[in-house]
């Protein structure tokens, strides 16, 4: 003789368990944006490159402290650092840039 389940409830009770795949409380664009912020300030010796870095650094900063605040993920730190490195890579590019071209002239 058997007992049928009720429409809506598994059949162990070992189906009733957490999802395996948890979700983690950090992102994965705040960590990109500060290592590309990173790498921006050591590439500032490259203009071209340490701008692009320092330019998609500060964008994926940016998007990435929205996203944690929004998901409440509490505070953003690596999405500011890698915004807030990009910008000084970006400067010191550009510095850098600016120097040569008064030197050269």
């Amino acid at each position: 003789m058997t007992t049928a389940t009720p429409p809506g409830s598994s059949a162990s009770p070992l189906d009733r368990h957490a999802s395996p795949v948890g979700t983690s409380g950090r992102s994965r664009r705040a960590t990109v944006a500060l290592v590309l912020g990173i790498l921006s300030v050591l590439t500032f010796l490259i203009p071209i490159v340490g701008l692009i870095l320092g330019i998609i650094a500060m964008v994926i900063g940016l998007t990435a402290r929205s996203d944690c605040r929004r998901k409440d993920r509490g505070t953003p730190w690596q999405a500011t650092a890698g915004y807030i490195l990009g910008g000084l890579g970006t400067l010191l590019s550009v510095g850098l840039w600016v120097a040569a071209i008064i030197a050269s002239n």
